[in-house]
């Protein structure tokens, strides 16, 4: 799971770095990174990995995303999980998160 939750990491920041120079050259083009909660795609059955929470719906996600994406919106949060989890993120430091998301990854095991 370290490998799966840090390529989502580079994922974001490689986005995010695309999107401030194609911002800073005032392209025409946008760029977006949908952040969902735990979604039902089959992955986490595959990965054999159980979640405590209520599994997104692939579909309502999809919606959300593209909706959010034609708004030319960078950071999409469908849902009030990863919205919460982002803010608490700003606050919290790094250490301590790091520690929270263990804690949470171990019980799932």
């Amino acid at each position: 799971m370290a490998t799966y939750h840090a390529s989502k990491a580079y994922v974001f920041r490689l986005s995010e770095s695309i999107w401030r120079e194609l911002r800073h050259v005032k392209s025409g083009v946008s760029i977006s990174c949908l952040c969902p909660a735990p979604t039902g795609t089959g992955f986490f059955d595959r990965a054999n990995v159980k979640f405590n929470t209520k599994i997104a719906d692939t579909r309502k996600v999809a919606r959300y995303g593209i909706d959010k994406m034609l708004k030319k919106k960078f950071i999409i949060l469908p849902g009030i999980f990863p919205k919460l989890t982002r803010f608490l993120c700003k606050i919290i430091p790094d250490r301590i998160i790091g520690k929270i998301t263990f804690n949470i990854k171990k019980r799932r095991n």
